[in-house]
């Protein structure tokens, strides 16, 4: 993923016209035949003659960066919580509670009031982690400040992450790492797709006009799914609305990890939503009302895939014709 950056990179100056193909898309335009390198573009060839190209996004160079910055915060953020595990489990071995909250200020203090009561081997291990956190935090604060500096210098992106972070719950981390994945939210045409891209959407299985619900599809960014989970588990704390509706769903699943996930996927399309209509969002006031206006978007909602379901086919026969 990514990886024809430096090719783009090298075209842009010198090319008039370049095009990207999204190899999904194109794969469904035409029946499955054995691919070489001249049906491939005798089928290229005829879909572009046709004007029908499925274009993949390209990433301008400031949300590359963005991106990079925001899994690189991704992996150090997973890498500093086994770091903290490990730690309070060394500390549970030599029956010391430690510090309240777990980090390189607070390790720091009580080691050095404390430390002397250990043996030599595990007052190491517990300094030597307490080193390795310090090592992730001084990692973040690189990261944070190139955040600021690149969204500070691109007044678009400084607007939009004020728009997205404007629900109470949403930090600045986090609303940073989902505009950087998002990317150009204009892209897509409603919510729907929104929530199908982001990997949220369950996978269904229809054998004999039976339809059995699968896991969620998982596809995209595995940092916008964390990104979107943590800011919608963030939300509940705030806005009576999602709190009602995720205790709604513990109780009718059972499992909060699923109840942590649907969550997710609502506030992707309240993100979409939020960023397309430039208005900040509007904390829920009465969790009643808001429920069945919940309950006319999802009857609309299912309306109107089945008339994108009726085009689409529509369109692909013309196409295959």
């Amino acid at each position: 993923m990514g990886s024809y950056y430096w090719l783009w990179d090298m075209l842009k100056p010198i090319a008039d016209e370049i095009h990207l193909l999204d190899a999904l898309d194109l794969s469904k335009l035409r029946p499955r035949m054995a691919d070489t390198d001249k049906i491939s573009a005798t089928k290229i060839a005829q879909i572009m003659k046709s004007e029908f190209i499925p274009h993949a996004y390209v990433p301008p160079i400031e949300i590359r960066h963005l991106r990079m910055l925001a899994r690189q915060w991704h992996r150090i953020t997973e890498e500093a919580a086994q770091i903290k595990s490990v730690t309070r489990w060394q500390l549970y071995q030599v029956n010391a509670r430690g510090p309240k909250a777990i980090n390189a200020a607070s390790m720091h203090r009580w080691l050095t009031g404390h430390g002397d009561k250990f043996k030599p081997i595990e007052a190491q291990m517990l300094w030597q982690n307490c080193e390795r956190i310090q090592t992730v935090e001084r990692q973040r604060d690189t990261i944070l400040r190139e955040v600021r500096q690149i969204i500070k210098a691109n007044e678009h992106l400084e607007n939009r992450l004020n728009i997205i972070t404007s629900p109470k719950g949403i930090s600045t981390v986090l609303g940073f790492i989902i505009m950087a994945e998002f990317g150009d939210f204009d892209r897509f045409k409603n919510a729907d797709a929104v929530a199908c891209w982001t990997g949220l959407t369950e996978r269904s299985h229809i054998s004999n006009r039976q339809k059995y619900p699968g896991q969620i599809s998982k596809a995209g960014s595995t940092t916008l799914r964390w990104a979107l989970s943590e800011a919608a588990f963030e939300m509940t704390k705030f806005d009576a609305g999602f709190r009602q509706q995720y205790e709604w769903l513990v109780k009718r699943t059972g499992i909060k990890g699923k109840a942590r996930t649907a969550m997710a996927r609502k506030l992707s399309r309240i993100i979409w939503k939020m960023v397309v209509s430039e208005t900040p969002f509007r904390a829920t006031t009465n969790p009643d009302t808001a429920y069945k206006r919940a309950s006319q978007v999802r009857q609309k909602r299912k309306s109107n895939q089945l008339k994108r379901k009726e085009h689409a086919m529509g369109k692909m026969q013309c196409v295959m014709t």
